[in-house]
């Protein structure tokens, strides 16, 4: 993505425009962000879409203690950045006005002046649009060779660039690119229907995500999986012990968990784990990060308050060590920002987020741990659920097998995982040594506050002991109504 300098005269006027009003505290971000999606679906290009987003949001804290204010424009002008920054530091002043509002202030931070770029040299968007056609057809061509009824292949990529400028004197812009990938297929038999899905992506080039693709024969397997599905038997709801896998796992470390790590949730005390710093909560095995500069996840080195991420090990060793903030929250709880404050373009005001949230890996070797179950399940990926800041969570697997004396038998039917994360914590009693991420660039990403965010999720192979196991029935179609 070409980025010219011709902005930068309009962050320099907006900055010297809030010194000029003698706020207390003001930054000003520029972004533009680059996304392209397209979409086979069975043997014709259903969708292609390009956006292209720029803009300025700007925060303004009017003196000390008062209330942030954001304004945001995509005009990016003298006339309405000045209109902008007067609106907001009168928005901050009123606010500050009434006494029911808290004082808001920051956690202290070093002045940053760095220049990072995480880019690859195949972009999706400097390859031919001719060929990533013909890679899709020919992937859902692959997947289709199980007689699957209609398969898709999406796939995505992105270009942002941040240049935040406060009046504190940091300085630093950030690029990054990434590609997104998302397979499916539906089976049809015997009144019967399945789907089955696999995401992978990350802060990487388009070749490195073919790779990925073809590594692990990735179409062909969504095709076999589905198919076997179909075939899926049900078990009876009850307590099992389970392995899931690194993509469940990576669902429970970042919604049931990460969510109530996240300062905002602390602060607020809608977290379970509001006054907890220092306690056991799992096993000495078990340890969850958040980390954003993982190369290949959801690398994401600057937040947009202009904080440097660095690794938060957020439950070490089985104790709950830290929290995910900003430098508001970081100033309540008495810490420091984590660099974990984000918005998710321009038109938005930055809030606390999870980057790459996982469980880290630790000894066993997945045969090993399977070798150690008499009556258990393996589950195989996630198909969506609900949870909250109280740990309560509901989710499903995309695919199950039985294990039966140490060894991976049947296929069954979606199955429900229901309970409280942190006592299923309690419960883990095997954490694999192997380690993958899943990263769900432009098909989804994380949702909070109206705004959506890259994030990588995963880990590795995590057995449970004796856990609450829902069966779900195998779906049938719709009958057709009857000719009279």
């Amino acid at each position: 993505m070409e980025v010219t300098n011709d902005y930068i005269e309009f962050m320099d006027y907006a900055i010297t425009a809030l010194n000029q009003r003698n706020v207390y505290y003001g930054d000003i971000r520029y972004t533009k962000q680059l996304e392209l999606k397209l979409i086979a679906r069975d043997s014709k290009i259903a969708e292609i879409i390009r956006s292209v987003e720029t803009g300025i949001g700007i925060r303004v804290q009017s003196e000390k203690g008062a209330p942030l204010a954001f304004v945001s424009t995509s005009n990016i002008s003298k006339g309405s950045l000045s209109e902008i920054i007067e609106e907001a530091n009168q928005s901050s002043r009123t606010l500050a006005s009434l006494s029911s509002n808290d004082e808001v202030h920051f956690a202290g931070q070093p002045i940053e002046t760095q220049h990072l770029v995480h880019t690859s040299k195949d972009s999706i968007f400097s390859t031919d649009l001719k060929d990533v056609k013909d890679y899709a057809l020919a992937h859902v061509d692959e997947i289709k060779q199980e007689d699957v009824s209609s398969a898709s292949c999406g796939l995505a990529g992105t270009i942002q660039y941040k240049h935040i400028i406060t009046t504190e004197g940091s300085d630093v812009t950030f690029i990054v690119d990434g590609v997104g990938y998302k397979g499916d297929a539906t089976m049809r038999k015997m009144g019967k229907f399945q789907t089955y899905a696999d995401r992978k992506g990350g802060t990487f080039g388009i070749r490195d995500l073919y790779a990925l693709l073809e590594k692990g024969n990735l179409a062909e397997e969504i095709g076999k999986t589905v198919s076997m599905m179909i075939e899926g038997k049900s078990i009876n709801s009850g307590r099992y012990d389970v392995i899931i896998d690194p993509a469940f796992a990576g669902l429970l470390a970042h919604e049931s968990f990460g969510h109530m790590t996240e300062a905002d949730a602390i602060t607020t005390r809608a977290s379970a784990l509001t006054d907890r710093l220092g306690e056991r909560l799992a096993p000495d095995f078990v340890s969850i990060i958040d980390d954003p500069t993982l190369q290949h996840g959801a690398w994401n080195l600057l937040d947009d308050e202009g904080v440097i991420g660095k690794q938060n090990i957020i439950l070490n060793k089985g104790i709950l060590e830290s929290f995910m903030s900003d430098r508001k929250n970081a100033y309540k709880l008495g810490s420091v920002s984590t660099g974990s404050s984000r918005a998710s373009d321009y038109g938005y005001p930055p809030i606390v987020r999870m980057s790459n949230t996982s469980f880290l890996p630790h000894d066993h070797s997945f045969d090993e741990m399977v070798e150690d179950v008499k009556n258990g399940l393996f589950l195989k990926g996630h198909a969506g659920g609900e949870s909250g800041t109280t740990g309560k969570f509901s989710f499903r697997s995309q695919v199950g097998y039985l294990i039966e004396k140490g060894e991976l038998t049947d296929i069954i039917s979606s199955v429900t995982l229901n309970g409280n994360i942190l006592d299923y914590l309690k419960k883990i009693d095997a954490v694999g040594r192997d380690f993958s991420l899943e990263v769900d660039c432009g098909f989804g990403g994380c949702g909070k506050g109206g705004q959506r965010a890259l994030v990588g999720l995963g880990g590795t192979y995590i057995r449970f002991r004796d856990i609450s196991v829902t069966s779900i029935a195998q779906p049938r179609m719709p009958m057709m109504g009857m000719m009279k």
